[in-house]
């Protein structure tokens, strides 16, 4: 309920005062954002972090930091003591473990992915086209993750060609 009423307060004027400030006032609240709607298990919370993406004018610019995090996390595999396991390892070229999907930055960056495939008021677009085929290309991606970066890269190519059509 606290997190419900929170969420509230943060209208547009507020993060737009957020960007002037000194540091990166917007980056942290959106981490906040992110980390609350993730660990979520309420569904009003996870309602009301979407309420605030909806609400306010996002800059792609601010929302790539998350997203080149999601991008670069690692996992390490659980140790094998064969012979036979360090050769297949040499050898083979194997898809990065799931396990990468339930680190805090993978969790963060879908539920921003989730938030982004219905957002109306995103700017600079152009920044996001190479840091989401960054995403596809680690063929890590669930089919339901794979979906949502899929969906959000072609609503924003879309958007770009648009934009370029009418100017």
């Amino acid at each position: 309920m606290k997190w419900g009423l929170l969420c509230q307060q943060i209208s547009q004027s507020l993060w737009e005062s957020l960007a002037k400030a000194p540091g990166s006032l917007q980056e942290q609240l959106l981490t906040l954002l992110l980390q609350t709607g993730s660990e979520a298990e309420c569904p009003e919370v996870l309602s009301a972090v979407s309420a605030v993406f909806r609400h306010i004018a996002l800059d792609s610019a601010t929302v790539v930091p998350t997203l080149t995090k999601m991008n670069k996390v690692q996992v390490q595999e659980p140790e094998t003591k064969s012979r036979r396991s360090a050769v297949a390892r040499k050898s083979i070229h194997r898809a990065p473990s799931l396990l990468i999907l339930k680190t805090d930055e993978w969790r963060q960056g879908m539920t921003l992915l989730e938030f982004l495939q219905n957002k109306k008021k995103l700017n600079n677009v152009n920044l996001l086209v190479p840091i989401l085929f960054d995403l596809l290309k680690r063929q890590v991606l669930q089919v339901l993750a794979e979906r949502t970066v899929s969906k959000v890269l072609l609503i924003n190519v879309c958007n770009m060609k648009a934009v370029d059509e009418g100017t």
